[in-house]
């Protein structure tokens, strides 16, 4: 038996409150793939998608990212051990909750310093 993990990777706060504030069209597009991806690995007795893009102390910890998507080892290694856990497997809320994180973090006080700049 063959088991296969995805994920949506840990994108720093920053990279999702520029691609929402500065770039709507990609921003949604990266929405449709998630729910597509779900929606066709749903139900699928091999397959799990796990969803850290959320993840407070992953993507919040801005000391995790030599940039705004290239995260650190340690990163690497909680996401191994949370898939080993089977931890942040991705659900329909989890889509929902995520839109509602990028939304407060487009007001973030850090975000919006950077995006200024």
């Amino acid at each position: 038996d063959i088991q296969f993990d995805f994920f949506f990777p840990p994108f720093s706060k920053l990279y999702w409150g520029l691609i929402k504030e500065h770039e709507p069209v990609r921003y949604a597009l990266y929405l449709q793939v998630a729910q597509t991806a779900q929606a066709q690995l749903a139900g699928k007795e091999n397959t799990r998608l796990y969803d850290f893009r959320a993840k407070e102390a992953l993507s919040g910890d801005l000391n995790n990212y030599r940039d705004l998507t290239h995260y650190s080892s340690a990163t690497n290694k909680q996401i191994i051990s949370d898939i080993a856990k089977g931890d942040y497997q991705a659900t329909e809320q989890g889509l929902a909750a995520f839109n509602t994180w990028v939304s407060q973090y487009a007001t973030d006080d850090v975000v919006q310093k950077c995006l200024k700049k």
